[in-house]
């Protein structure tokens, strides 16, 4: 969700950003998991004049970033490729990042993002799209990995139509880590501590999902 705010967490963050970003190329779908020819697409939502997010001075885009900066050496240390939609605070379209991983020909998608509602809203959720069956078990998958690290109140996997579920060719998920509106979540998520646990969840369920075809 797109909301005003100022964030006192971004000068640590943007520190990260300058990490370089994952190889771009074509996997086979039909490769075998830790092949080296499996290619995940990691995309951290928001970006640029899109902030995402931005409660208790926290913006959603740069925790999603930072989270999927870290989660790619542990994904490529399991023998997979990661192709990231951006690798910097930069603006991309939700087309793009679709064209992104449908032009590379990604194995599967998982989107990284942190949610806001109300201040007494809290906990974990994952999404796939309406009735896919791929889609549910890799959005179970990274869920039940990320909810087991962080800890945080388990609102399950749903389905719904986002446009990047939608509209890649791929497998795809959703998680939404944390809630910024949510002061206790939004001072966690500032720790970087937390957000590797975020990423070591997503990089394990990415695994769990690749192995159990």
């Amino acid at each position: 969700m797109k909301k005003a705010g100022s964030g006192i967490v971004a000068a640590v963050i943007m520190a990260l950003l300058a990490a370089p970003g994952g190889p771009a190329g074509l996997a086979r779908a039909d490769a075998p998991p830790g092949s080296g020819l499996v290619l995940v697409c990691l995309d951290p939502g928001h970006g640029g004049n899109d902030s995402g997010a931005n409660y208790n001075g926290v913006q959603e885009k740069l925790v999603n970033l930072d989270i999927a900066l870290r989660a790619k050496p542990i994904i490529e240390g399991m023998g997979y490729r990661v192709l990231m939609t951006r690798t910097d605070d930069s603006t991309l379209s939700l087309q793009e990042r679709c064209d992104i991983a449908n032009r590379a020909n990604a194995t599967i998608f998982v989107s990284i993002h942190n949610n806001a509602y109300m201040t007494d809203s809290e906990g974990t959720e994952t999404f796939c799209y309406y009735n896919s069956e791929e889609g549910r078990r890799l959005a179970t998958a990274v869920h039940r990995q990320v909810v087991r690290r962080i800890k945080l109140p388990d609102r399950g996997v749903k389905e719904a139509g986002f446009y990047v579920l939608k509209h890649t060719d791929m497998t795809s998920a959703l998680v939404e880590g944390a809630f910024l509106t949510n002061p206790a979540e939004a001072l966690l998520l500032q720790d970087p501590r937390f957000r590797q646990k975020i990423a070591e969840g997503v990089a394990a369920g990415i695994n769990d999902f690749l192995m159990d075809p």
